[in-house]
């Protein structure tokens, strides 16, 4: 066990008290606010200092700012996303008969050789019609997962958000009582 000498105690004690001598307690707060932490909780449990610099009521309002702006811009991103599949499925065309439509290719190609130029050309649209109708549901795909993605981010978002703001009013409730 190793003996602690006065002139050790001392430097501990110092850096231990560093951060509130070094930092005003604005610069701490403007420095917590930029953290990308979109969970404070996360922030609270470091040490002491960060939990009250949390619930410091410029802290508080400094993020609520920057994650009413965040939520904005995912919700705007999700509904571009919404407007893209309204206008993506709004072509009943491409959509309707799409399986009896393919029973007739399969059938029809069978018999290809005995076709002809006529019902090759019309075969072939055919074709192209249930491509476009497969590019349209491959995009869909994608758009979803990315929807889906985004969805999950932004309530994720909103939970955080709701949490620190019942932390927050607690302890704005205890601390004026």
């Amino acid at each position: 066990m190793a003996v602690m000498t006065r002139k050790r105690r001392r430097m501990m004690e110092e850096t231990a008290e560093s951060p509130i001598t070094i930092l005003p307690k604005e610069v701490m707060i403007e420095i917590l606010s930029r953290v990308d932490s979109s969970n404070t909780l996360q922030l609270r449990c470091v040490c002491n200092l960060w939990n009250s610099l949390v619930l410091d009521p410029q802290f508080a309002k400094n993020h609520i700012k920057k994650s009413c702006t965040e939520i904005t811009v995912l919700l705007v991103k999700v509904w571009k996303y919404i407007k893209i599949f309204k206008s993506t499925f709004h072509h009943p065309e491409l959509l309707r008969n799409a399986a009896a439509r393919w029973d007739k290719l399969t059938n029809a190609a069978a018999r290809w050789d005995n076709l002809g130029d006529r019902e090759k050309n019309r075969m072939m649209k055919e074709v192209a019609k249930l491509d476009s109708l497969f590019e349209i549901a491959w995009y869909a795909k994608g758009r979803f997962r990315t929807l889906r993605e985004d969805m999950q981010i932004l309530e994720d978002r909103l939970k955080c958000l709701k949490i620190f703001l019942k932390i927050y009013r607690k302890s704005a409730t205890s601390s004026s009582s």
